[in-house]
Protein backbone atom coordinates (compact mmCIF):
# COMPACT_ATOMS: atom_id res chain seq x y z
CA UNK A 1 0.00 0.00 0.00
CA UNK A 2 0.75 3.24 -0.88
CA UNK A 3 1.52 5.69 2.17
CA UNK A 4 0.29 9.36 1.65
CA UNK A 5 2.85 11.95 3.82
CA UNK A 6 0.44 14.77 5.52
CA UNK A 7 2.17 18.08 5.85
CA UNK A 8 0.73 20.83 8.49
CA UNK A 9 1.66 24.19 6.92
CA UNK A 10 2.93 26.08 10.26
CA UNK A 11 2.33 29.71 10.27
CA UNK A 12 2.78 32.22 12.88
CA UNK A 13 2.96 35.82 13.43
CA UNK A 14 3.98 38.05 11.20
CA UNK A 15 6.66 40.98 11.46
CA UNK A 16 4.11 43.74 11.43
CA UNK A 17 2.11 42.05 13.95
CA UNK A 18 4.79 42.01 16.31
CA UNK A 19 5.80 45.37 15.68
CA UNK A 20 2.09 46.19 16.60
CA UNK A 21 1.91 44.03 19.86
CA UNK A 22 5.65 45.28 21.10
CA UNK A 23 3.64 48.88 20.39
CA UNK A 24 0.48 48.65 22.34
CA UNK A 25 2.54 46.73 25.07
CA UNK A 26 5.10 49.63 25.23
CA UNK A 27 1.79 52.18 25.52
CA UNK A 28 0.63 49.57 27.82
CA UNK A 29 3.73 49.78 29.74
CA UNK A 30 4.29 53.75 29.61
CA UNK A 31 0.70 54.48 31.04
CA UNK A 32 1.65 52.41 33.82
CA UNK A 33 4.72 53.97 34.55
CA UNK A 34 2.73 57.29 34.04
CA UNK A 35 0.15 56.61 36.12
CA UNK A 36 3.04 55.44 39.35
CA UNK A 37 4.44 58.45 39.17
CA UNK A 38 1.56 60.62 39.30
CA UNK A 39 0.35 58.44 42.27
CA UNK A 40 4.54 58.54 44.10
CA UNK A 41 4.54 62.38 43.42
CA UNK A 42 1.33 62.98 44.96
CA UNK A 43 2.13 60.65 47.81
CA UNK A 44 5.40 62.57 48.42
CA UNK A 45 3.94 65.81 48.56
CA UNK A 46 1.32 64.54 50.84
CA UNK A 47 3.88 63.26 53.52
CA UNK A 48 5.82 66.82 53.00
CA UNK A 49 3.10 68.56 53.68
CA UNK A 50 1.44 66.63 56.81
CA UNK A 51 5.74 66.73 57.96
CA UNK A 52 5.67 71.04 57.33
CA UNK A 53 1.95 71.15 59.43
CA UNK A 54 3.45 68.88 62.75
CA UNK A 55 7.32 71.19 62.38
CA UNK A 56 5.05 74.13 62.50
CA UNK A 57 2.25 73.49 65.06
CA UNK A 58 5.73 72.37 67.56
CA UNK A 59 7.64 75.23 67.11
CA UNK A 60 4.39 76.67 67.93
CA UNK A 61 3.76 74.59 70.91
CA UNK A 62 7.21 74.94 72.39
CA UNK A 63 6.86 79.00 72.39
CA UNK A 64 3.46 78.81 73.33
CA UNK A 65 4.26 76.67 76.54
CA UNK A 66 6.84 79.22 77.69
CA UNK A 67 4.89 81.96 77.08
CA UNK A 68 2.36 80.63 79.01
CA UNK A 69 4.59 80.43 82.15
CA UNK A 70 6.00 84.24 81.34
CA UNK A 71 5.93 86.01 84.75
CA UNK A 72 4.93 82.96 86.95
CA UNK A 73 5.67 83.19 91.03
CA UNK A 74 4.78 81.26 93.78
CA UNK A 75 2.75 83.68 96.09
CA UNK A 76 4.66 83.42 99.72
CA UNK A 77 4.33 86.75 101.08
CA UNK A 78 3.04 87.88 104.45
CA UNK A 79 0.54 90.06 105.61
CA UNK A 80 1.02 93.73 104.47
CA UNK A 81 3.67 92.13 102.22
CA UNK A 82 3.41 91.76 98.06
CA UNK A 83 3.01 87.90 97.88
CA UNK A 84 4.82 87.56 94.16
CA UNK A 85 8.74 86.47 94.28
CA UNK A 86 9.04 87.79 90.74
CA UNK A 87 7.94 91.19 90.35
CA UNK A 88 9.80 92.15 87.07
CA UNK A 89 8.99 92.17 83.30
CA UNK A 90 8.34 89.18 82.31
CA UNK A 91 9.28 89.33 78.64
CA UNK A 92 11.68 91.31 76.63
CA UNK A 93 12.06 90.90 72.96
CA UNK A 94 14.17 92.43 69.77
CA UNK A 95 12.98 93.09 66.16
CA UNK A 96 16.27 91.49 64.03
CA UNK A 97 17.27 89.30 66.94
CA UNK A 98 19.50 90.06 70.13
CA UNK A 99 22.78 91.75 69.46
CA UNK A 100 24.12 89.53 72.57
CA UNK A 101 21.83 86.83 73.29
CA UNK A 102 23.35 86.11 77.07
CA UNK A 103 23.04 89.65 77.93
CA UNK A 104 21.56 90.41 81.20
CA UNK A 105 18.23 90.67 81.04
CA UNK A 106 17.38 94.21 81.35
CA UNK A 107 20.59 95.27 78.87
CA UNK A 108 19.47 93.52 75.81
CA UNK A 109 20.31 95.39 72.58
CA UNK A 110 18.44 95.07 69.52
CA UNK A 111 19.59 94.44 65.85
CA UNK A 112 16.89 96.17 64.39
CA UNK A 113 16.05 95.76 60.61
CA UNK A 114 13.79 93.14 58.63
CA UNK A 115 15.26 89.77 60.34
CA UNK A 116 13.81 87.41 62.36
CA UNK A 117 12.45 88.58 66.06
CA UNK A 118 13.86 86.97 69.18
CA UNK A 119 12.06 86.67 72.73
CA UNK A 120 13.47 86.61 76.54
CA UNK A 121 11.04 84.66 79.02
CA UNK A 122 11.22 84.57 82.32
CA UNK A 123 9.18 82.82 85.60
CA UNK A 124 9.76 80.91 88.43
CA UNK A 125 11.07 77.27 87.93
CA UNK A 126 10.39 75.00 90.20
CA UNK A 127 9.09 71.44 90.16
CA UNK A 128 5.66 71.58 89.26
CA UNK A 129 6.34 73.37 86.02
CA UNK A 130 9.72 72.62 84.96
CA UNK A 131 11.96 69.23 84.67
CA UNK A 132 13.87 68.57 87.51
CA UNK A 133 18.02 67.54 87.53
CA UNK A 134 20.18 66.74 90.61
CA UNK A 135 16.77 68.18 92.46
CA UNK A 136 17.26 71.72 90.30
CA UNK A 137 14.84 72.50 87.53
CA UNK A 138 16.41 73.10 84.08
CA UNK A 139 15.99 75.61 81.56
CA UNK A 140 15.27 75.81 77.88
CA UNK A 141 18.74 73.31 76.94
CA UNK A 142 18.32 70.38 79.88
CA UNK A 143 21.12 72.73 82.25
CA UNK A 144 20.32 72.72 86.11
CA UNK A 145 19.39 76.32 87.06
CA UNK A 146 21.35 77.32 90.07
CA UNK A 147 19.13 77.69 93.48
CA UNK A 148 18.92 81.32 94.65
CA UNK A 149 19.25 82.58 91.34
CA UNK A 150 16.96 85.44 92.35
CA UNK A 151 15.60 87.35 95.32
CA UNK A 152 12.38 88.94 96.18
CA UNK A 153 11.11 91.66 98.21
CA UNK A 154 11.62 90.54 101.26
CA UNK A 155 15.52 89.32 100.26
CA UNK A 156 14.54 85.48 99.95
CA UNK A 157 16.20 83.44 96.99
CA UNK A 158 14.07 81.86 94.88
CA UNK A 159 15.31 79.45 91.59
CA UNK A 160 14.41 81.72 88.60
CA UNK A 161 14.32 80.60 84.81
CA UNK A 162 15.36 82.80 82.06
CA UNK A 163 15.22 81.26 78.37
CA UNK A 164 16.02 83.35 75.25
CA UNK A 165 14.48 81.94 72.29
CA UNK A 166 15.96 82.73 68.66
CA UNK A 167 16.38 81.38 64.86
CA UNK A 168 19.83 80.49 64.58
CA UNK A 169 20.90 78.74 60.95
CA UNK A 170 17.01 78.18 60.00
CA UNK A 171 16.20 76.56 63.29
CA UNK A 172 14.31 77.45 66.40
CA UNK A 173 16.78 77.60 69.32
CA UNK A 174 16.93 78.70 72.71
CA UNK A 175 19.87 79.57 75.15
CA UNK A 176 19.04 79.37 79.11
CA UNK A 177 20.66 81.35 81.93
CA UNK A 178 21.80 78.40 84.82
CA UNK A 179 22.62 81.55 87.17
CA UNK A 180 22.68 84.99 87.06
CA UNK A 181 24.22 86.32 83.93
CA UNK A 182 25.38 82.66 83.43
CA UNK A 183 24.29 80.99 80.31
CA UNK A 184 27.11 77.84 80.50
CA UNK A 185 25.62 75.88 77.53
CA UNK A 186 25.40 76.78 74.15
CA UNK A 187 22.67 77.56 72.37
CA UNK A 188 20.22 74.49 71.58
CA UNK A 189 18.72 73.83 68.22
CA UNK A 190 15.00 72.96 69.07
CA UNK A 191 13.03 72.65 65.67
CA UNK A 192 14.72 72.68 62.29
CA UNK A 193 13.28 74.04 58.78
CA UNK A 194 11.92 77.34 60.87
CA UNK A 195 12.93 80.03 58.19
CA UNK A 196 11.61 83.36 60.50
CA UNK A 197 10.45 84.03 63.70
CA UNK A 198 7.76 87.48 63.62
CA UNK A 199 6.40 88.47 67.02
CA UNK A 200 3.49 90.80 67.24
CA UNK A 201 2.85 92.50 71.45
CA UNK A 202 -0.74 93.07 72.63
CA UNK A 203 -0.10 95.80 75.14
CA UNK A 204 -2.59 97.91 77.54
CA UNK A 205 -2.50 101.40 78.79
CA UNK A 206 -1.17 100.89 81.90
CA UNK A 207 1.27 98.06 83.70
CA UNK A 208 -1.36 97.30 86.48
CA UNK A 209 -2.45 94.38 87.22
CA UNK A 210 -6.23 94.81 86.73
CA UNK A 211 -5.61 96.64 83.47
CA UNK A 212 -6.14 93.82 80.53
CA UNK A 213 -7.69 95.68 78.11
CA UNK A 214 -5.54 95.53 74.72
CA UNK A 215 -5.36 98.78 73.26
CA UNK A 216 -3.16 97.94 70.42
CA UNK A 217 -0.65 95.36 68.71
CA UNK A 218 2.77 96.81 68.24
CA UNK A 219 6.10 95.09 67.27
CA UNK A 220 9.26 95.02 69.77
CA UNK A 221 10.45 98.42 68.42
CA UNK A 222 7.60 99.96 69.33
CA UNK A 223 7.81 99.19 73.00
CA UNK A 224 10.15 101.45 75.45
CA UNK A 225 12.23 99.60 77.96
CA UNK A 226 10.05 100.40 80.56
CA UNK A 227 6.95 99.62 79.01
CA UNK A 228 7.31 95.79 78.60
CA UNK A 229 5.06 95.36 82.17
CA UNK A 230 2.29 96.46 79.35
CA UNK A 231 2.21 93.88 77.41
CA UNK A 232 -1.00 91.01 77.80
CA UNK A 233 -0.41 88.65 74.64
CA UNK A 234 1.58 87.79 72.43
CA UNK A 235 1.09 87.58 68.30
CA UNK A 236 3.47 84.11 67.30
CA UNK A 237 4.44 83.94 63.38
CA UNK A 238 6.95 81.10 62.65
CA UNK A 239 7.75 80.51 58.48
CA UNK A 240 8.57 76.75 58.16
CA UNK A 241 9.95 74.92 54.68
CA UNK A 242 10.04 71.61 53.91
CA UNK A 243 13.69 69.66 54.23
CA UNK A 244 15.61 70.55 50.67
CA UNK A 245 17.38 66.79 50.79
CA UNK A 246 13.98 64.78 49.83
CA UNK A 247 11.39 67.44 48.61
CA UNK A 248 13.46 69.29 46.24
CA UNK A 249 12.01 67.36 43.07
CA UNK A 250 8.83 67.94 44.23
CA UNK A 251 8.12 71.11 42.21
CA UNK A 252 8.97 72.62 39.39
CA UNK A 253 7.38 76.07 39.65
CA UNK A 254 7.08 78.68 41.50
CA UNK A 255 5.33 78.89 44.36
CA UNK A 256 3.24 81.35 46.27
CA UNK A 257 3.17 81.92 50.02
CA UNK A 258 2.08 84.03 52.32
CA UNK A 259 5.21 85.52 54.87
CA UNK A 260 4.53 86.38 58.21
CA UNK A 261 4.33 90.04 57.32
CA UNK A 262 1.68 89.54 55.56
CA UNK A 263 3.45 89.49 52.13
CA UNK A 264 2.44 87.25 49.15
CA UNK A 265 5.85 86.05 48.27
CA UNK A 266 7.55 83.37 45.41
CA UNK A 267 9.22 81.09 46.33
CA UNK A 268 11.83 79.74 43.33
CA UNK A 269 13.86 76.83 45.30
CA UNK A 270 11.33 74.23 44.82
CA UNK A 271 10.44 74.54 48.74
CA UNK A 272 7.12 74.52 50.62
CA UNK A 273 6.33 77.52 52.44
CA UNK A 274 4.07 78.06 55.07
CA UNK A 275 3.81 80.22 57.81
CA UNK A 276 2.24 79.27 61.02
CA UNK A 277 0.36 81.80 63.49
CA UNK A 278 -1.26 82.22 66.75
CA UNK A 279 -1.55 84.47 69.87
CA UNK A 280 -0.78 83.56 73.39
CA UNK A 281 -2.27 85.32 76.71
CA UNK A 282 0.06 85.84 79.47
CA UNK A 283 -1.52 83.78 81.88
CA UNK A 284 0.17 84.89 84.75
CA UNK A 285 -0.30 89.09 84.01
CA UNK A 286 -3.71 89.17 85.60
CA UNK A 287 -5.06 90.78 88.48
CA UNK A 288 -3.37 89.85 91.45
CA UNK A 289 -3.71 91.12 95.37
CA UNK A 290 -1.28 93.22 96.92
CA UNK A 291 -1.60 91.41 100.07
CA UNK A 292 -2.19 88.11 101.49
CA UNK A 293 -4.55 88.40 104.96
Amino acid sequence: MKQRSIHHIQRGFSLIELMISLAIGLLILAAVAVVYQSSSRTSRISESDTTLNEEGLIALSILQQQLRQAGYFRPSGAGGNDPRNFTGAAIRACDGGFVVKNAAFDALACNGGTGSDAIAIRYEANAFNTVQSGGNPVNCTGAAIATGFASNNRGTPFTMADNRYFIGNNNLSCQGATSPLTFDNAAQALMANVEDLQLRFGVTTTADFNDNQIIDYLNASEIADADWGRVVSVQICVLMHSTRQSNRDLTETAQAYRDCRGRETTSTDGLTRRSYITTVALRNRTSVPTTIE
